[in-house]
């Protein structure tokens, strides 16, 4: 895919993830979380992967369509109180174009409608803390590699 901005507005869709969507969800988390878990602690791929598999719950997350290409996944899981993103990752390709702003604004805004908060975990070199913070989100605690993140629901 060529650099520049996205025309996103109806051309970016989630389908739900299948279990053969493995492969393609760790390629990205793989490529995504490398650089920056790497600076905390010995990155081994077969142990990541391992770790990933135990993670990556098909049932609960979804491919990120652009144009009908591939370009990212995510994980969210609702329980009765709050809402977690627990996983939001996307192809290199697609990074700083736009596409993640986009997403996470609509999802802010069905988010809105729920009235409920919205948590997640991001290592404190990534970058994507910035895109979370635009969207209402703030930390709320932080371990040593960590920040832990919530974006309440809009005021009533």
């Amino acid at each position: 895919m060529a650099g520049g901005q996205l025309q996103l507005d109806a051309a970016v869709l989630l389908r739900p993830a299948v279990p053969a969507d493995f492969g393609f969800a760790w390629s990205v988390y793989a490529d995504g979380l490398r650089p920056y878990l790497s600076a905390w602690r010995c990155w081994e791929d077969a142990d990541q992967q391992r770790r990933f598999a135990r993670i990556y719950d098909p049932v609960h997350s979804a491919i990120v369509l652009c144009a009908g290409e591939a370009a990212g996944f995510l994980t969210i899981t609702g329980h009765e109180s709050t809402i977690l993103l627990q996983q939001f990752f996307l192809a290199a390709g697609f990074r700083g174009r736009g596409l993640g702003s986009h997403l996470l604004g609509r999802l802010c805004a069905e988010w809105n409608d729920m009235d409920r908060p919205v948590s997640l975990a991001v290592l404190q070199n990534n970058p994507a803390q910035n895109l979370y913070r635009r969207h209402g989100f703030a930390t709320y605690w932080q371990n040593d590699d960590r920040f832990f993140m919530l974006r309440p629901p809009p005021a009533r």
